[in-house]
């Protein structure tokens, strides 16, 4: 008698362990299972994020380019492609800004001692801002090297074409 309730014990022990064990196996099965779900989540997260910064990169990708004459603006909105802009500074000239890929040129004509400044170009995009300043001086030649390719209209008169 004694023996079958020590092996009734034991039985109901090796149960209760193994019931224990696969328990213990179905829990770790199941919270990997989270954990994967939740890393997979995450990745597409991450992916939905990265793909939304890349597209907001493509919207601000297009190079910002100005050109400033001390604190004013004389040229800007400038594109990132192999356009021409012509704006309207003053009225006696007109200044033509020409951007390329990597560069942007400012081409000012009639100049005269009013024109002497620091002239700045900044470029920017949404990861980085880059400016570049020169001064320019303006003196006055009654025997230019090259001379004038047109007359320049008279302060406060707009010059045609």
């Amino acid at each position: 008698m004694i023996i079958i309730i020590i092996l009734t014990v034991v039985v109901v022990v090796v149960v209760v362990v193994v019931v224990v064990v696969v328990v213990v196996v179905v829990v770790v099965v199941v919270v990997e299972e989270e954990e994967e779900e939740e890393e997979e989540e995450e990745e597409e997260e991450e992916e939905e994020e990265e793909e939304e910064e890349e597209e907001k990169e493509g919207e601000e990708e297009e190079e910002r380019r100005r050109w400033r004459r001390k604190e004013d603006v004389v040229a800007g909105s400038c594109r990132n492609n192999n356009d021409d802009d012509d704006e309207d500074i003053n009225a006696h000239r007109k200044e033509k800004v020409s951007t390329y890929s990597t560069s942007s040129s400012l081409f000012l004509d009639c100049l005269d001692e009013t024109d002497q400044a620091n002239y700045t170009c900044v470029a920017q995009t949404a990861l980085h801002r880059e400016t570049r300043s020169v001064y320019l001086t303006v003196a006055k030649s009654e025997n230019p090297e090259i001379p004038a390719l047109r007359a320049c209209a008279k302060k406060g008169e707009h010059r045609g074409g």
